[in-house]
């Protein structure tokens, strides 16, 4: 998962104008110019706990809807 985030990021970075994209969010978004040096370091330095920890406080499962496609 790290090296589909760092990877995707990296290329949604493939010409002028998608950079310009990225400094545009980060100026309406009201971001640090060093948000995305942040980003990359967090996605690297992560670990599975936190990210339990995370989830359980931000995620109600019990609030989500079950959607079931196919047989059941």
């Amino acid at each position: 998962m790290r090296n589909f985030m760092l990877g995707s990021l990296l290329g949604s970075l493939e010409n002028v104008f998608s950079h310009a994209d990225k400094f545009k969010n980060l100026y309406f978004s009201g971001l640090d110019y060093d948000y995305y040096d942040r980003y990359v370091e967090t996605v690297k330095t992560v670990k599975a706990e936190r990210l339990q920890q995370l989830a359980e406080k931000y995620l109600n499962f019990d609030g989500f809807y079950k959607v079931i496609v196919g047989k059941y």
